[in-house]
């Protein structure tokens, strides 16, 4: 094989490489870091409800992410010691652009008092990029009725998070949801390492360059 070929083959490899250690860097756990971006379920707040949650009822609460992407939201609930029936529709909405990012569906009848409504949003979706925005909750009920439906609960302190409003069929509440909302962000330490690996790939990149340059002048010395 000529040895001009052989070089571009080379270079080939190493632009390969590069995008292959860029798609892997960008997709592991370890390069995020999570973090508590809004706690509103510290037992030092005065704690209220909201419901009793029926198929009419729609509740709203509204947060701005602070951190690249959420990670998890925690509600939580009070069934009454009872048996409940019916389904918990919970979405994760972009306020601005009013698009659905998420929907959890819950079947009540498996809520417990003694336990949050945790849920996972899946950060390696194509929406990586959620820093500054403001997004809500917005939790409706379905075959869901009174003497078989839960509520939430709230706190009522003043909130000293941005962008954090509760409404209820669009009447404005005092206080927030009791929750809890992670998100995540990029680790700058191993960012740091990710630009040295891409920094030393280029610069194997163009010493491989400048050597095929030089055996190909050398091979045409050669020929001459």
């Amino acid at each position: 094989m000529d040895t001009t070929k052989k070089g571009y083959i080379i270079i080939a490899l190493i632009v390969l490489l590069i995008m292959v250690v860029d798609l892997c860097i960008s997709n592991i756990p370890y390069a995020y870091a999570e973090t508590t971006m809004i706690d509103l379920a510290s037992d030092m707040f005065e704690v209220d409800s909201v419901g009793l949650i029926t198929k009419e009822t729609v509740i709203i609460q509204t947060f701005l992410c602070t951190e690249n992407m959420i990670n998890g939201i925690a509600l939580y609930p009070s069934n009454y010691g009872r048996l409940n029936e019916g389904e918990l529709n919970i979405q994760l909405v972009d306020q601005k652009s009013d698009t659905l990012l998420k929907m959890w569906e819950y079947d009540v009848s498996k809520i417990s008092s003694d336990q949050a409504i945790i849920l996972m949003y899946d950060f390696y979706d194509k929406y990586d990029d959620m820093k500054g925005r403001t997004y809500k909750i917005i939790i409706s009920g379905e075959n869901l009725g009174e003497g078989t439906t839960l509520t939430l609960y709230k706190n009522m302190s003043n909130s000293e998070y941005d962008n954090c409003e509760l409404w209820v069929d669009g009447i404005a509440q005092d206080g927030n949801l009791k929750c809890k909302i992670n998100g995540v962000s990029n680790k700058v330490n191993f960012r740091m390492v990710q630009i040295l690996i891409y920094l030393y790939l280029l610069i194997v990149l163009e010493v491989a360059w400048k050597l095929c340059i030089s055996i190909s002048r050398r091979n045409r010395e050669i020929k001459i």
